[in-house]
C-alpha cells in the first residue's frame, strides 16, 4: 500500500478524498467475497494512518479519518442510504471540526441531489442535531443579521413603496450605507426592534445563563423610564405593559391581550438559538412566555413562535439544501391551526412576485382587523411574521436579497428587515453579512459592534454547552 501513502502525501485534502474514493470504487470490480474485504480494510486502515500527516491545522486526525472513512462508505453505495444510517451521517456532520463539516454537508447536498438520500429524513434528523449543529458563526448571525436589517430599514421606515423601491435599488442592492435618514440618526442607528432583543442576552447574562421572565420584564421598564426614554420608534403596547410592570404588575399580567401588535415579533429569532438545545416544545412554550410580557394576543403569540421556530430551523439546517415545504412544516406545526393555515399558504405565495405576496399578506392581516398601513406590511403581528417568513423562503441563502424583499414592500420596513434579519442570519452565518452594514451599529453611540460582539461571546458561551435554564 506504499503508493497510496505517496500519493496521499502529494495531493491536497480534496484530492486526497478523492483518491480513497477512488480507490474504494475500484474494489468493486472485484467479486463480492473475502479478498474484495480485505481489499477495503487495508484502504481504511492506511487511510487512517496517513490522514494525521496532512493539514494537521485544517482538521484532527479524528476528523479527517472520519469524512474519509464516511465518504467511501456512501460513495461506494449503489442503493438508497438507509434510514436508520441519516442520524449517524447528519451527526457526523454536526460534530465535526468546521472544515470537516464544511466537506460532509457538501457530501450530503450531493446525495440529496442524487436522490439517493430522502431531503426531509436529513433535515429531521439535522433539527435533533441543532446544539451540536450550531456553531458560533450561525449564533452571531442571528444576532448581527437582526441588529443590521434593522438599521438598514430605519432610514425608510413607515415609508410606501414610491420611497422603498428606489431605497433598495439604489442602497441596499449595492450594499452601501444610506446617504439620508428619516429620523435623522446617523446610519447605523438600530430601533427599538434591537434593542428590546438585546436585553433578552442580557437577561440570560444576569442570571449566569438563566432567562428569567420577571428579570426581561424588568429591564424592559428600565428603557422606559419617565423622561428618560432611549426607545427609538417604541409601539404602545410595549410602553403600556413597561408602566404596568413598573406599577408592580406581574410578568403574566402585563401584555396587552388583544392588540395586534408586532412588538414582540420582531424580538423573538434570538430565542431560537437562546434555547438552540432545547426541545421544540420547549421553544415555543418559552416563546409564548416572553412574549405575553408585552404582547399576549394570540396573534403576537403565534407570529413570535413562527419566527423563534424560523430561526432554530435555520441555524439547525445550515449548509444542507433549503426544502421550502419541509421548512414551512416545521413552522406551521408549532402554531395554532388558524395561523397554520396561513403559514401553509406560503408555499404556493412564494411562486408569485413580492407585490402579489404582499396584497395576500395584507388582506390576511386586515381580516383579522390589523391596520392598514399605505401599501406596504403594516405593525401588524400577523402581516410581520408572514412577510419575515417569504422573505426567507423565497431567498434562503442571500442575506441581502431578503433585507431587499423585506423593505421595498414599503411600511414598518425596519421590523420586517430585523424580523427576517434575524433567520437568513442563522443560515448564512455572521460573515457573511456585509460590513460596511455591521460595523457602524449603535444605540445613540453605545452598544456598538465590538460591543455588540462581546454580549453575543458571552451568551454563546452558555449555549454551545447547553447551559440554559429558563425561569417558570
Amino acid at each position: 500500500m506504499c503508493f497510496i501513502n505517496l500519493a496521499f502525501q502529494q495531493q491536497t485534502i480534496k484530492h486526497n478524498m478523492q483518491f480513497f474514493i477512488d480507490s474504494m470504487n475500484a474494489t468493486v470490480s472485484v467479486p463480492a467475497g473475502p479478498e474484495r474485504n480485505m481489499m477495503r480494510n487495508n484502504i481504511m486502515e492506511e487511510m487512517f494512518k496517513i490522514a494525521p500527516q496532512s493539514h494537521m491545522t485544517v482538521a484532527s486526525s479524528q476528523d479527517i479519518g472520519s469524512i474519509l472513512a464516511n465518504v467511501c462508505i456512501v460513495y461506494t453505495r449503489q442503493d438508497a442510504i438507509p434510514t436508520d444510517l441519516i442520524p449517524a451521517l447528519v451527526s457526523w456532520c454536526a460534530n465535526a471540526s468546521e472544515y470537516t463539516a464544511h466537506q460532509a454537508k457538501i457530501l450530503v447536498t450531493s446525495l440529496i441531489a442524487g436522490k439517493r438520500v430522502d431531503a426531509n429524513k436529513v433535515l429531521d434528523a439535522a433539527l435533533l442535531q441543532v446544539q451540536q449543529n450550531m456553531s458560533e458563526d450561525a449564533y452571531m448571525g442571528v444576532l448581527f443579521g437582526q441588529a443590521v436589517g434593522d438599521a438598514v430599514g430605519l432610514p425608510v421606515e413607515g415609508h410606501g413603496r414610491s420611497v422603498c423601491v428606489p431605497y433598495v435599488n439604489d442602497v441596499v442592492t449595492k450594499e452601501i450605507v444610506s446617504p439620508q435618514h428619516r429620523h435623522n440618526f446617523t446610519f447605523g442607528q438600530y430601533s427599538d426592534d434591537t434593542q428590546l432583543t438585546r436585553e433578552m442576552y442580557l437577561t440570560l447574562l444576569q442570571g449566569r445563563g438563566n432567562i428569567d421572565p420577571t428579570t426581561y420584564g424588568l429591564r424592559i421598564a428600565m428603557l422606559f423610564q419617565p423622561g428618560a426614554y432611549r426607545v427609538v420608534g417604541y409601539g404602545e403596547q410595549t410602553a403600556r405593559a413597561a408602566e404596568a410592570l413598573r406599577n408592580g404588575a406581574h410578568y403574566t399580567e402585563s401584555g396587552c391581550a388583544k392588540g395586534q401588535g408586532n412588538g414582540s415579533v420582531m424580538r423573538s429569532s434570538c430565542l431560537g438559538v437562546l434555547l438552540a438545545g432545547k426541545s421544540k416544545q420547549e421553544i415555543i412554550e418559552v416563546t409564548r412566555t416572553m412574549s405575553g410580557i408585552t404582547h399576549a394576543s394570540p396573534a403576537a403569540l403565534d407570529g413570535s413562535v413562527a419566527i423563534a421556530l424560523a430561526a432554530n430551523y435555520a441555524v439547525a439546517t445550515r449548509g444542507f439544501p433549503f426544502v421550502a415545504s419541509h421548512f414551512i412544516e416545521y413552522v406551521a406545526t408549532g402554531v395554532s391551526p388558524d395561523f397554520a393555515v396561513y403559514v401553509r399558504e406560503l408555499e404556493q405565495l412564494a411562486k408569485n412576485d413580492y407585490q402579489t405576496a404582499a396584497a395576500r399578506i395584507i388582506e390576511i392581516g386586515v381580516s383579522n382587523k390589523e391596520r392598514q398601513w399605505g401599501d406596504g406590511i403594516s405593525v401588524g403581528a400577523r402581516q410581520t411574521a408572514l412577510w419575515a417568513l417569504w422573505c426567507f423562503i423565497v431567498s434562503p441563502d442571500s442575506y441581502v436579497d431578503c433585507i431587499a424583499n423585506a423593505i421595498i414592500v414599503g411600511g414598518d420596513v425596519d421590523t420586517t428587515a430585523a424580523t427576517v434579519g434575524g433567520i437568513i442570519g442563522g443560515r448564512v452565518g455572521a460573515a457573511a453579512i456585509p460590513a460596511v452594514w455591521k460595523m457602524p451599529l449603535h444605540d445613540y453611540g453605545e452598544w456598538n459592534y465590538e460591543q455588540l460582539i462581546a454580549m453575543g461571546t458571552k451568551t454563546f458561551a452558555y449555549v454551545k454547552d447547553n447551559n440554559v435554564t429558563v425561569s417558570r
